[in-house]
């Protein structure tokens, strides 16, 4: 069986799907009351969204719609617009920070862009992410690794690798991406130490 849960109005706020429960009943059970009491703060958090905008309270909205986000169910599709309205600027970084691209998108498009002589334009958007100082530490974890990564490919920046994958490294040693840094570091060591 699955579970889908709806607003009152339709909208789907998210679902369990049977395959994914735990195989013991009593464990299924506590899935289903977490996922519902996920369900219940999502409409709570909603109903304050309203009230908030009824006021037009711009900081609380965002904080709402932030609390929504870190939920347990799928992103709203409509959440990241309702940020650009309350912040159409940016101005506090959150819409870059929900909207910052799946690390592996990052370091593949910086990768090949420095292998196909564009490694400046790959470096200077990189840089341009750091330099607005407005994604997590995770985040600038990536942009760090994609910068070691690419400098490995890039024509006469390889030294430039290993500052880079250091750096995202200290930034997030369990990430994904502090992992990868790692990894790739270790190999920069061994290729410069067997040249």
């Amino acid at each position: 069986p699955s579970v889908v849960a709806f607003t009152a109005a339709g909208v789907l706020i998210g679902k369990v799907e049977g395959k994914n429960f735990p195989r013991s009943l009593n464990e299924a059970r506590q899935a289903i009351s977490a996922f519902a009491s996920t369900c219940q703060t999502f409409i709570k958090l909603e109903a304050q969204y309203e009230k908030a905008k009824a006021v037009k309270d711009l900081g609380l909205q965002i904080e709402i719609l932030l609390s929504i986000d870190q939920l347990s169910v799928p992103r709203p599709k409509n959440l990241v617009d309702r940020l650009k309205k309350l912040d159409p600027k940016d101005s506090l970084g959150h819409i870059a920070r929900l909207t910052f691209p799946r690390w592996h998108d990052v370091v593949n498009k910086a990768t090949v862009e420095a292998k196909g002589d564009k490694g400046q334009v790959a470096r200077d958007r990189l840089n341009g992410w750091l330099a607005r100082g407005v994604l997590t530490a995770e985040q600038q974890a990536v942009v760090h690794l994609a910068l070691g990564n690419m400098c490995r490919y890039w024509k006469g920046h390889e030294l430039e690798a290993a500052p880079s994958l250091e750096r995202a490294i200290e930034l997030s040693p369990k990430s994904t991406s502090g992992r990868a840094a790692k990894y790739l570091l270790n190999h920069v060591v061994s290729k410069s130490e067997g040249k």
